[in-house]
């Protein structure tokens, strides 16, 4: 469906975001995630079409040392949610794997006791709607937006790998 200028849908929000961990029952709740961030490396003010290391944030409504072991140990992650967008919920996922680099914990009377746990994306899937939106492998240099099946680093894994 197109809006009138032609480019899609705008203004969708998060709503009711959980966290499986391992592939096992829902264990908590998570509120402003910073999802999977592409920073591509610049030299000379120009991209060289290489990227930074993948980092996502994530806060967790909940204390308990299962998520820490779990972080910790690198298991699978998949966040499962909706987008809310004029009326209807779309589905959205966000399954990773990766190493903590940071772990902060947050207290604050009368709010939510959580921690942050920001993880190195060593691989990444994001769904919208059923449909691959990004998919990045850190082993295999595979970078791939919008479904298209064009790994933007194939150039680059050609000559390391």
């Amino acid at each position: 469906m197109l809006d009138k200028s032609g480019l899609g849908k705008t203004g969708t929000v998060l709503t009711g975001a959980s966290v499986m961990i391992g592939g096992k029952n829902t264990f908590g709740k998570t509120g402003e995630i910073k999802p999977f961030e592409t920073k591509f490396i610049i030299v000379n003010e120009e991209s060289t079409g290489l990227i930074e290391s993948p980092m996502m944030e994530v806060p967790i409504f909940d204390m308990d040392q299962h998520f820490v072991n779990e972080f910790m140990k690198g298991s699978d992650i998949l966040i499962k949610g909706s987008l809310r967008n004029e009326g209807k919920n779309i589905p959205v996922t966000m399954a990773f794997s990766g190493q903590v680099h940071e772990m902060s914990p947050s207290f604050k009377e009368g709010d939510n006791a959580s921690r942050t746990f920001k993880v190195r994306i060593d691989n990444y899937i994001e769904k919208v709607d059923g449909k691959e939106t990004i998919k990045w492998n850190r082993q295999k240099l595979h970078l791939e937006f919008g479904g298209s099946g064009v790994n933007v680093l194939e150039d680059f894994a050609n000559q390391v790998l």
